[in-house]
């Protein structure tokens, strides 16, 4: 073990490490742009999405945001 405790590489007791893919996620602020149907990103990366059309499927392998309004508990995914 290394001085931590955690073993040689550094990854604790299971080897799994910290982080990876979290299901939290982290907070984003999604406002529309001046185009309609394209909305910016603004959180650890800022970025230009569209809504999908076809919630829960990636075609070309992007990446995928769920926006959750409180007050309706509505969920949209945008890509």
């Amino acid at each position: 073990k290394g001085k931590d405790g955690k073993g040689k590489d550094g990854k604790g007791k299971d080897g799994k490490g910290k982080g990876g893919k979290g299901k939290a996620g982290a907070k984003v602020v999604i406002e529309p742009h001046r185009h309609e149907g394209v909305f910016v990103s603004k959180g650890k990366d800022d970025s230009l999405v569209t809504k999908n059309m076809v919630p829960g499927e990636s075609v070309y392998g992007e990446k995928r945001l769920v926006a959750e309004q409180a007050e309706t508990e509505e969920k949209t995914e945008y890509r």
